[in-house]
């Protein structure tokens, strides 16, 4: 399904810290850094991972999905455990999507349309954000402070104090200090999705409103009121097989694909507008038809 080019959708924005934000980088062997802190690039600048809001928005949209489907056996075929196949305390199992013999059987069938065989037994929340059989459409870039508050790059140290819960009590030499990214500061945004449905788009957007709301944090120590985040974005969507409707001979198709490549021919996009409520509408309809519901 990527060997031929469909449609890109590139957003880009900033993401404003509302409070501290902690992405850690292990413990320091430095005497004179702080005991665990937080990730930065080769100059000493904080960076937001963009593995680390992918991974967010990951869980996001499993969450959703396992909520429309409760039932676990049904669910693994919506948003299956992408971890492990260990059992769980309850005695049943999380399974993967395609089971290690699924997988053998389907490597049996034909080759010439494998990667749509492979897509229609991934689950929804795999063909998005990616397996190991399967590449994700969704890019998430790491994420560099903008350019107006680089000079400006500070950090705070906290300290902390771990609790033995059978005592209630301190730790004896338990205390320790974390850095933290102080809140208001600002990092730039990117996220490429190339050749993916519409209905993977109306998940990737209803995941993604949340940050949009400011009301999902990232990062570690959450509960303790760090992580808050406020996303906002703009998009450019290319669509090659709308771009080419109608048109006829070699050279119209040609310049058109070039004017589409170039980023002249891109649709706006826009959080809230008609094409993203096209594309969640989508997304219910694909979940209605895999629940079997015959009046969407």
């Amino acid at each position: 399904m990527y060997n031929q080019f469909r449609s890109r959708l590139e957003l880009t924005g900033t993401v404003t810290l509302t409070t501290a934000l902690r992405i850690g980088a292990g413990r320091s062997l430095e005497p004179d850094a702080p005991d665990l802190p937080v990730v930065k690039d080769i100059w000493g600048k904080p960076y937001i991972p963009g593995s680390s809001f992918k991974g967010v928005l990951r869980t996001h949209a499993e969450s959703l999905l396992r909520a429309i489907e409760p039932d676990q056996d049904k669910s693994r075929k919506l948003a299956c455990n992408p971890l492990s196949e260990a059992k769980l305390s309850t005695g049943q199992k999380y399974r993967r999507c395609i089971a290690p013999d699924e997988m053998q059987e389907l490597k049996r069938g034909p080759k010439d349309n494998f990667d749509e065989v492979l897509l229609a037994h991934t689950c929804l929340a795999c063909g998005l954000f990616g397996a190991q059989w399967f590449a994700s459409p969704v890019q998430i870039r790491d994420m560099p402070l903008t350019v107006e508050m680089r000079p400006y790059a500070r950090f705070e140290q906290r300290n902390g104090v771990a609790i033995n819960r059978d005592t209630e009590t301190s730790e004896n030499g338990a205390l320790y200090d974390f850095e933290v990214v102080p809140a208001q500061m600002s990092f730039e945004f990117a996220a490429l999705i190339e050749n993916a449905e519409p209905y993977q788009l109306g998940l990737f957007f209803l995941a993604l409103r949340s940050f949009e709301r400011g009301s999902k944090p990232l990062g570690g120590a959450t509960s303790r009121g760090l992580g808050g985040i406020q996303l906002n974005w703009t998009g450019n969507f290319l669509d090659a097989q709308n771009t080419l409707a109608g048109k006829t001979g070699t050279l119209p198709k040609l310049d058109a694909l070039i004017a589409l490549f170039d980023g002249s021919e891109g649709q706006k996009v826009l959080p809230g507008d008609l094409q993203v409520k096209s594309w969640v509408e989508a997304f219910r309809n694909e979940m209605a038809k895999r629940l079997g519901e015959t009046n969407v």
